[in-house]
C-alpha cells in the first residue's frame, strides 16, 4: 500500500494532513478506511479516501502522528455488488443492519412487535452492517396434546373400546418466524410484524377435537 501525505502549516499551532491512497500498481483506492493516531496521546480520527483516493485531516495539531489504512479487497467476483465506482452516490448496501444492541432482551414480544426494532440502524453509505445472522429468536412453539380412552368388556371376546383425542388442547397460538418484509427495517409499518401462519416446527392449527367407538373382538 503506498500513501502521499502532504503536511500545510503556517504561523499556528494546527495544521492539516492531505493524502492519496495508491495500491501496488499505482491504482487509486477509494473507500479506503484512514486512521490517524497521535502517538503522545493515542488520540484517533478517522475518515474514507473519496472516488479519488484522497483524504484529509484539517485542524490538527502540530505533532508526531502515526497513519494507518484499512481498505476494502477480495478476490474473485464481487460477492455483493458493492464494488466502488466514479459515482460519487454512496453504495446501497442492503445484505444487513448494524446491530446497536441485543433485539430480543427487552422486546415487547407481541404480534404487532415481536422484537426491539430500535436494536438496528441502517449502516452508513458504503459500510457493511455489524449484524450476524440468527440475530432474532422467533415466537416458541407451546402444543399440548391429549389422548384418553375407556375400553369396556362386553362379552369375553367382546370389547367396546371409546376413546377422545385432542390436538392443541390449551388452543394456543403458534406463530411463524417473522416474514422478510418484517426483518426489513427499511419497510414503514411492517418490521417486527407476525405472519399469520402456523409455526413450521409443530404445526398444530387450531384446537380439535375427535371422538370415537371401536368394537374389538
Amino acid at each position: 500500500m503506498v500513501f502521499l501525505a502532504t503536511f500545510i502549516a503556517a504561523q499556528t499551532t494546527s495544521t492539516e494532513i492531505l493524502g492519496t491512497v495508491t495500491d501496488s500498481t499505482g491504482a487509486i483506492v477509494p473507500a479506503a478506511r484512514v486512521t490517524l493516531v497521535r502517538v503522545a496521546t493515542n488520540e484517533r480520527r478517522e475518515t474514507v479516501t473519496n472516488p479519488s483516493g484522497g483524504y484529509s485531516f484539517p485542524l490538527i495539531e502540530i505533532g508526531e502522528y502515526s497513519i494507518n489504512f484499512l481498505t476494502p479487497m477480495w478476490t474473485g467476483p464481487d460477492p455483493t455488488g458493492t464494488a466502488f465506482t466514479s459515482s460519487t452516490t454512496p453504495a446501497s448496501i442492503t445484505i444487513r443492519p448494524n446491530l446497536l444492541h441485543d433485539a430480543n432482551a427487552n422486546a415487547p414480544h407481541t404480534v404487532a412487535q415481536w422484537f426491539d426494532t430500535t436494536a438496528f440502524a441502517v449502516p452508513s453509505g458504503g459500510y457493511f452492517g455489524s449484524s450476524a445472522k440468527g440475530v432474532i429468536k422467533g415466537p416458541h412453539v407451546n402444543v399440548v396434546d391429549v389422548g384418553l380412552f375407556k375400553a369396556i368388556p362386553l362379552k369375553e371376546r367382546l370389547v367396546l373400546r371409546w376413546e377422545m383425542t385432542g390436538v392443541n388442547i390449551l388452543n394456543h397460538p403458534n406463530y411463524s418466524d417473522p416474514s422478510a418484509a418484517a426483518l426489513n427495517i427499511a419497510t414503514v409499518g411492517q418490521v417486527g410484524i407476525l405472519s399469520a401462519g402456523v409455526s413450521i416446527l409443530d404445526p398444530s392449527g387450531a384446537r380439535a377435537l375427535r371422538m370415537g367407538l371401536r368394537v374389538e373382538f
